[in-house]
């Protein structure tokens, strides 16, 4: 009820607590005793932390409790940041699409999820705070290893934030999965502008 200041303050007053925020994740994890943490807190009613819009300068935020199914329908995820949109379509199910969050996903770091090289392909940067302040990292240095992030005890991812589009650039998101709607068995996002028949600029 008191915001992410808050939410901030709980996870701060207790190392072992984590986020819950779409759940998605979290509570498979939970039900499998990959995670034992010693509270949860719900960051589900922080409006501050969801939707999607485009700032002044034209680059595009999306805040971490934003679902999946906003992000795969919005009409701000265009041109070189449309890969970004086709990764969250591609995510599992309607049902997940309609629970889980961006920020809760790439928060878990799982190499087989969508978003990780959705994000490192678009060059997005993700803000994080903390009772200390505030800060943003490349998606690329983000992602340490398998379920590994850059995140310490009592830090929040709190939007992500993609440059603004180049209408002439487009992005891709592929996947193998064993069945449909799974886990990525492997994966590609590529985001690329053409000048004419000249490849002006790729991200793999």
């Amino acid at each position: 009820a008191g915001g992410l200041s808050s939410a901030l303050k709980m996870l701060e007053a207790d190392e072992g607590a984590m986020c819950l925020s779409g759940g998605a994740t979290l509570v498979a994890m939970l039900n499998a005793k990959l995670i034992e943490p010693s509270a949860l807190v719900s960051l589900k009613l922080i409006s501050e932390l969801a939707g999607i819009k485009r700032a002044a300068n034209g680059t595009i935020v999306i805040g971490a409790m934003t679902r999946h199914a906003m992000s795969a329908s919005s009409d701000f995820l265009v041109g070189s940041n449309s890969g970004v949109r086709e990764a969250a379509s591609k995510i599992a199910n309607p049902t997940v699409r309609n629970m889980g969050t961006m920020g809760g996903s790439i928060s878990f770091a799982d190499p087989g999820a969508d978003y990780p090289p959705a994000l490192v392909a678009a060059n997005a940067e993700i803000e994080i705070v903390s009772p200390a302040g505030s800060k943003r990292i490349e998606a690329g240095e983000f992602f340490v290893d398998w379920y590994e992030t850059i995140l310490q005890p009592g830090e929040i991812v709190s939007a992500i934030h993609l440059p603004a589009a180049d209408p002439e650039g487009t992005g891709v998101h592929e996947k193998f999965a064993r069945v449909e709607g799974d886990f990525a068995t492997v994966s590609v996002n590529v985001v690329l502008a053409l000048d004419g028949d000249i490849c002006s600029s790729i991200r793999i």
